[in-house]
């Protein structure tokens, strides 16, 4: 804000600042000045003066020495301050791309957009369909419209074909389509996988069927709207899954995914989609384009022992089981000798045996229908903002034990700076009538590696809230008495965005695998 206390109390003269001043000292109790030699001592231990810590503990000290005006005009300040966001919101409630949620339906009045609907919770905005509203008029009644129109008000990845471009016709002399061949190129080797698909560039016969039956739909005025419910969800610097000293899987539980391409955004209404402005999982012969798919802010990137790999290193194929004769599995197929090879559609990667890596992450898409479950997604609305004592691991303590022992007493929020893996099993003691919030960061997703159960265990009204996390190996458990033999008085648990796998446990690291787990135990 432009009027903060200190710069209105900078515009007094110094006289009236040097009495405030000791009018504040002389109201000090022996608390504030105990509190005042503590946090000053605080102040002077620590080395970058102009940390956002040392800026904190400044504020504080300015508030418990400020004399009675200046505790006037810090009041003063903060309506200023209030008033003032209220006329930077006023400002950028004038245009649909800052706006506040509430007044897009407001603009779209004012250009006459219809079918528009408040939903104030919405994980989805309306906001690009009514900025593109104007240009959907236009351009009415195209095909680059139609898609764009089903992308806004869905909030899908989507693609408009026009079926009379795919038909098997005799050419007008004067409206040549060399792409159009009247037989299928069965050279291409995409040729058979796009066939009767959005992105199909075989030519067809006319079906005279009628398309709404979805019997008929290559026909002159036929005009398909293709959706996809699944999306591509980032994983950054994610640990790969060790299957042993060469060969991984890029899902951490190691699981076989296909990876996805990350979705290109349309640059201009008028371009209609590509397969790279869609999710769709990555085959092995489109990922040979490396160049497309591979690097930095791409689909996928390769970290070798913390050092991002180069794709003259890579190779693609085929990393399938290898069977022996009784239907057993004793390897992989295609395991390299020079390069590292991975495998889009099971999502494996295998390096050679005399450059076996010590440590691999990775940065890959999976799909996935919709935000849940945890992710890198942004889940600031779901965070408890009354909870202002916040431990950040493994930035502040090492481990989440550490933690939620720093903060048994108080409440507070243990919040995690990483997508990696953490072998610990908390225990989670809270007082009563406190509340611990355990949450992964905006942008972060780790996976806690347990070798038991998580014990929660609380006294009168405490409550326990897990947001954002993946569990592998135990439950979520809340016991009936305490590990002191007392009665267990948690109020709450509540769990939001997060996963605990299913299933029979892999091994991961040197926690063992183990058979399937209850996710929650209440006993």
């Amino acid at each position: 804000m432009s009027f903060d206390v200190n710069r209105l109390y900078r515009l007094l003269p110094a006289f009236y600042r040097i009495r405030d001043a000791k009018l504040g000292a002389k109201v000090l109790t022996e608390d504030d000045k105990a509190s005042i030699a503590q946090l000053t001592a605080e102040l002077d231990s620590i080395i970058n003066q102009d940390s956002l810590e040392a800026d904190g503990i400044r504020d504080l000290l300015d508030e418990k020495q400020r004399g009675p005006l200046k505790a006037l005009l810090s009041i003063i300040a903060n309506q200023i301050a209030v008033l003032e966001d209220n006329f930077e919101q006023l400002y950028d409630d004038q245009f649909i791309e800052t706006c506040a949620e509430w007044v897009v339906p407001y603009i779209g009045d004012l250009v006459a957009a219809r079918g528009l609907y408040v939903y104030p919770d919405a994980d989805f905005s309306q906001r690009s369909q009514v900025a593109n509203t104007l240009s959907y008029r236009r351009r009415k009644g195209t095909a680059a419209v139609l898609e764009q129109l089903a992308r806004d008000v869905t909030g899908w990845n989507a693609s408009v074909v026009e079926y009379f471009q795919l038909l098997a016709t005799t050419q007008y002399l004067n409206h040549l389509r060399p792409t159009n061949l009247a037989v299928a190129n069965i050279r291409a080797w995409d040729t058979h996988l796009t066939v009767n698909k959005p992105f199909d560039k075989t030519a067809h016969t006319v079906d005279v069927r009628n398309i709404a039956g979805k019997s008929g739909k290559y026909n002159i005025p036929n005009i398909g709207v293709w959706l996809w419910r699944i999306n591509g969800y980032s994983h950054s610097k994610s640990p790969a899954y060790q299957v042993d000293s060469t060969r991984y899987r890029f899902n951490r539980l190691g699981l076989d995914a296909p990876l996805y391409n990350n979705p290109q955004t349309d640059a201009f209404i008028t371009h209609l989609a590509t397969e790279s402005n869609v999710a769709m999982p990555i085959g092995r012969n489109r990922l040979t384009d490396l160049e497309t798919f591979y690097g930095r802010n791409k689909s996928l990137l390769i970290y070798k022992n913390n050092t991002p790999v180069l794709p003259a290193d890579i190779k693609v194929c085929n990393l399938s089981d290898l069977l022996d004769p009784g239907g057993n599995v004793i390897g992989w197929a295609n395991m390299p000798v020079n390069k590292i090879t991975v495998d889009p559609v099971l999502g494996r990667l295998a390096f050679p045996v005399a450059d076996a890596p010590t440590e691999v992450a990775v940065d890959y898409f999976s799909g996935f229908s919709t935000v849940m479950g945890g992710g890198e997604y942004s889940r600031g609305k779901t965070f408890d903002a009354e909870l202002d004592n916040i431990i950040k691991v493994p930035l502040e303590q090492p481990t989440i034990q550490a933690a939620l022992n720093a903060i048994t007493a108080t409440g507070g929020v243990v919040e995690i700076h990483s997508n990696g893996y953490f072998f610990e099993t908390p225990l989670v003691k809270i007082a009563s009538e406190k509340k611990i919030e355990l949450r992964a960061a905006d942008g972060f997703n780790p996976l806690l590696v347990l070798s038991g159960d998580i014990s929660v265990e609380g006294g009168d009204d405490a409550i326990f809230s897990v947001n954002g996390l993946a569990f592998s190996g135990g439950a979520l458990k809340v016991p009936l008495k305490t590990a002191e033999a007392q009665p267990n008085k948690l109020h709450s648990l509540v769990i939001e965005h997060c996963t605990i796998a299913p299933g029979p446990v892999p091994q991961i690291g040197a926690r063992a695998s183990k058979a399937a787990v209850p996710a929650l135990i209440i006993a």
